[in-house]
């Protein structure tokens, strides 16, 4: 007997719907059964933003690695500098996150946006988190002394603008429309 899409409730088999969450005793839900409505939305990104900054990091260390680069000889302030920069990229990701659960959402692209965050680091700058790994990846390389991990960081920031903010602009202005958009014109990008 032929089974088709029964507009998001379940498969329809000689003309009755058969309820599959219910078959199995569970409520439908969309972030749990796939028959409990429509798919989630999500943006369209081909890497996850933290994966993108691991990459610079690894590629930077295997050129200075492969090149033999001479680091910025600084001493111990360069590494303090390095520390307090690296510590500064936690305590943004750290505060931003935060603004994740109290909107109760997820800052993960993979999943569906239930809420537009406008408050905490996101009053400032749309993309905190990504700033946060930036700072995070130049004061690794500034404390490690080496110098192509922090310049590494720039090919990475261009990712991320053209391969990840591009797409998440665009799914966010689809799922909050105008609200996003007021958003967008009263907050920078960056900062």
């Amino acid at each position: 007997m032929p089974r088709v899409p029964a507009g998001g409730k379940g498969w329809t088999a000689a003309g009755r719907t058969l309820d599959c969450a219910a078959m199995f005793g569970r409520k439908a839900t969309q972030e749990h059964d796939p028959f409990g409505g429509p798919p989630p939305r999500l943006a369209k990104i081909a890497f996850q933003p933290p994966l993108i900054f691991l990459g610079a990091i690894v590629l930077g260390t295997a050129f200075h690695t492969f090149t033999r680069a001479e680091g910025w000889n600084g001493g111990v302030p360069q590494v303090i500098l390095g520390i307090l920069i690296g510590a500064a990229g936690i305590a943004l990701s750290m505060w931003a996150i935060r603004q994740y659960q109290v909107a109760d959402t997820s800052p993960d692209p993979k999943q569906e946006a239930r809420a537009l965050i406008e408050t905490g680091p996101y009053a400032r700058s749309r993309n905190p988190l990504y700033l946060a790994m930036m700072l995070m990846q130049v004061g690794l390389g500034t404390a490690i002394d080496e110098p192509l991990i922090v310049w590494f960081s720039l090919p990475a920031l261009f990712l991320i603008r053209h391969g990840v903010i591009a797409q998440e602009e665009k799914y966010l202005a689809e799922m909050f429309g105008d609200v996003y958009l007021a958003y967008k014109k009263r907050v920078r990008r960056w900062f």
